[in-house]
């Protein structure tokens, strides 16, 4: 047992590997969900995390080009954003949300 939990330990030439539930060192946990997908007006991205941090939140097309961006603080708990997609023409786009420690991308129907 280590200070990620409790998992096999497994021998490889003389190597002890043990797996870690766990990615990283950050304890920060982040739920993310976007809907509805697909989307027409308005776009919500609800997010909980367990502490405050910068996001960046872009919409692209599928070759690229930069639709719409946001810059946000959400801070420890609960925290709802609906984003104006009204002017982005119809098709399928991606979202990717960034913070320091984290990433998040998928992709959405605009109709």
């Amino acid at each position: 047992e280590n200070n990620c939990g409790t998992s096999p330990l497994r021998s490889l030439t003389g190597i002890n590997i043990q797996s870690c539930p766990k990615f990283g060192e950050d304890d920060t946990e982040t739920s993310i969900s976007v809907f509805p997908n697909p989307a027409h007006g308005l776009l919500t991205v609800n997010l909980q995390n367990n502490k405050t941090a910068n996001y960046l939140i872009q919409i692209k097309d599928a070759a690229g080009r930069l639709m719409t961006v946001e810059s946000r603080t959400f801070n420890t708990g609960f925290n709802h954003l609906d984003i104006d997609i009204s002017h982005i023409a119809t098709g399928i786009y991606f979202i990717t949300i960034d913070s320091d420690n984290n990433s998040y991308q998928t992709k959405i129907v605009i109709e």
